[in-house]
């Protein structure tokens, strides 16, 4: 094997011929010298046979060193679990008798034999995450035969407190949808059922025209599953079209006397994220109580906002914080929920006294499908496109730049012709009024290449017309480098080639020779000139300081790169390196700082690939950019919305040569960009 081929194999990840497999038993077996771990496929046993058949799919064999090695690994991570989160034992029957009491509720519903939309949530309180939290919801009208006859036996089946049947009873004429929910608490499972009367307000809302009128949206009657004198019946009081202004007014009458008055904050943030797609005519704002105990909370539905989870991704970090959710335990959840729609945030005092906040999301029919059915936000009161400021945007061609513009395909053609493997990385720059995203960079490590691969990459530069002067020294550094890019450029007045070498080998020199003192360091050069006029060029210089504090880089921003500008975005950047500092540790951040001959160009770029966050988990931030420097909003979100799921890499600003302020953003988008561009 070539060294070549051993440093390819460290990067390059082929999963194709990998295989699922699928097992469901486990056997055993032992002799003196081994123990052999069976996995299976296992069929029940019949009364002819002693034990169940198994198909063996694999085996794992151990000496019986290694096997108590195992053992007793296995004890300390069960041990460590139960430590954080308790016994296993009392889960697993939780969750056992959590599990028949939800099929219960979804077997019961499900014989109405209409659709039925879900909606799921979750739940914080203090040091508690609850997620085993659902509704089932249709219209009443779609249950064709005896619909109060049959919703009722669904309650008696539940075993709805008789007094609760009875108030069931006198409302169940008035309400046009039906809302069967459950919810896995600490100590106790509850059922509930929610009537909702909106075509009655419809009506009324007619002949009321102050906008302090407020109107019955939900009755909900709530009881715990295994004692059902423990209830209570909540009332959902629906504000139209109030103001954000008088939103925030009506929060602060519920939560300014309490400690969750924190809350509000997270809630004015969340609205103002809807506010850029929506109207206040298209939020859905409800208070509510319960006679005979301190419940007293809000409910914010903007599901006509579309927005997913991961694009409040910072906020509901706030709210884990406030309720002091480790990270491990909220993104145990969110990871699998991230992409869903965001529906309505409720929050207060519950009727212990205590605080909480409530995430609902992703409205489904039971197939899995977008539901049309089940709940206002999805129905009558279903959002178009008509109401959302930003239209859906059209996608642009996958490859970019690079098959629209001939400068752009020639780099392309070019480097893809080399044969190593390449990453590919996408950026937008926004300066005032300006927003680029025709760029990208190709980049490939150069360790291992032959004579005849320099020659070619030496022959990419001559073929893009690099200055000779910058040629000379870019043939004479190419041996001390690691990684090669090539990049492109389109910009508002001209076309610009990139090049550059990266000199990544000497960081752990650097931290090996003076580990007590880390000094700066080149780390990249590079070379950028008019794809027409090569005349036109600069040298850019890019020095590392390694291992530099969060603090300490952030420190740096407002006073030595924007220190001669009034209004600087240096608090957004502060922003996005504090969201990615809770996913990856100081050390893993690359920071440098930039600087170009004869120019004022003065700029910092961070490297934050290892936090792994996906530019939709920036949102918030990326509109605070696209306000900052006047883009607009439908400008934007026609890139935004393609790109959103790609993962970010580095952010780039300062002062460019034209003496403006700018931010990039960079994102992985092809081949193994993490290894060989974000390292």
């Amino acid at each position: 094997m070539t060294d070549r081929d051993r440093e390819r194999r460290k990067i390059i990840y082929n999963s194709s011929n990998m295989r699922d497999s699928y097992a469901n038993a486990i056997r055993l077996s032992a002799v003196r010298e081994e123990i052999i771990i069976g996995f299976g496929i296992g069929q029940p046993p019949d009364s002819s046979k002693k034990d169940a058949d198994v198909q063996s799919i694999a085996s794992i064999i151990l000496n019986p060193y290694s096997a108590k090695r195992l053992a007793l690994l296995l004890n300390n991570v069960i041990q460590d679990y139960e430590t954080k989160y308790g016994s296993l034992e009392k889960m697993v029957h939780q969750q056992t008798d959590a599990g028949e009491k939800a099929d219960l509720l979804f077997q019961l519903v499900k014989e109405l034999n209409v659709r039925i939309g879900i909606e799921r949530s979750f739940k914080l309180t203090k040091n508690s995450i609850f997620s085993n939290r659902f509704l089932l919801g249709t219209k009443k009208n779609a249950i064709r035969q005896k619909p109060h006859e049959r919703i009722r036996d669904i309650c008696v089946r539940m075993n709805m407190p008789e007094d609760f049947l009875e108030e069931l009873d006198r409302d169940l004429s008035d309400a046009d949808y039906i809302h069967f929910g459950f919810e896995e608490q600490e100590r106790a499972f509850v059922y509930k059922v929610y009537l909702e009367f909106y075509e009655k307000i419809e009506t009324e809302i007619k002949a009321r025209t102050k906008a302090s009128d407020h109107f019955l949206m939900h009755r909900g009657f709530k009881w715990v599953v295994s004692d059902n004198t423990q209830r209570a019946i909540t009332e959902y009081a629906w504000y139209p079209s109030i103001s954000f202004k008088s939103m925030m007014k009506r929060l602060s009458k519920i939560l300014g006397p309490h400690k969750e008055g924190a809350v509000i904050k997270v809630a004015k943030d969340i609205l103002d994220i809807a506010m850029r797609r929506i109207t206040h005519n298209d939020i859905l704002y409800l208070e509510v109580t319960e006679e005979g105990n301190p419940r007293k909370s809000f409910d914010i539905n903007i599901y006509r906002a579309n927005l997913q989870l991961s694009e409040l991704y910072p906020f509901l970090l706030e709210m884990c914080q406030l309720y002091s959710i480790s990270q491990e335990k909220f993104h145990t959840l969110y990871e699998s929920v991230k992409h869903r729609i965001f529906g309505h945030l409720s929050g207060g005092i519950d009727r212990e006294g205590m605080g909480f906040v409530t995430v609902y999301y992703g409205v489904e029919d039971m197939e899995g499908h977008d539901a049309d059915v089940g709940f206002h936000a999805y129905d009558k009161f279903q959002w178009s496109g008509a109401s959302l400021r930003t239209p859906s945007p059209k996608k642009p061609p996958v490859a970019g730049v690079e098959i629209r513009d001939e400068k752009a395909g020639l780099l392309f053609k070019l480097v893809n012709e080399l044969d190593v493997q390449v990453g590919i990385e996408r950026s937008f720059k926004i300066f005032h009024e300006t927003l680029i995203s025709d760029r990208f960079l190709m980049g490939f490590l150069r360790a291992g290449l032959s004579q005849e691969t320099h020659e070619r990459i030496i022959n990419i530069c001559r073929e893009i017309d690099m200055p000779e002067d910058f040629l000379k020294t870019f043939q004479e550094r190419l041996p001390e480098s690691n990684i090669v890019l090539f990049g492109f450029e389109k910009n508002e007045i001209n076309r610009l080639y990139k090049a550059y070498l990266e000199f990544g080998g000497k960081f752990e020199n650097v931290i090996r020779d003076n580990p007590d003192h880390l000094e700066p360091f080149l780390i990249h050069q590079g070379f950028k000139w008019d794809a027409s006029d090569n005349r036109i060029c600069a040298k850019a210089e890019y020095t590392c300081f390694p291992l530099l504090p969060v603090e300490s880089m952030l420190k740096r921003l407002p006073g030595f790169f924007y220190a001669r500008k009034r209004k600087s975005p240096s608090k957004i950047a502060e922003d996005i390196v504090k969201l990615a500092s809770k996913k990856m540790s100081y050390e893993e951040f690359l920071y440098f700082e930039v600087s170009e001959e004869d120019n004022p160009r003065r700029s910092f770029d961070i490297n934050m690939y290892r936090a792994n966050l996906r530019l939709s988990e920036l949102y918030p931030f990326l509109l605070d950019i696209v306000r900052h420097y006047s883009i607009p909003d439908e400008q934007f979100h026609s890139l935004y919305e393609p790109m959103k799921s790609r993962i970010f890499g580095h952010l780039s600003g300062g002062i460019d040569r034209q003496d403006r302020d700018f931010l990039t953003l960079y994102f992985g988008v092809k081949g193994s960009t993490r290894s060989l561009i974000g390292r």
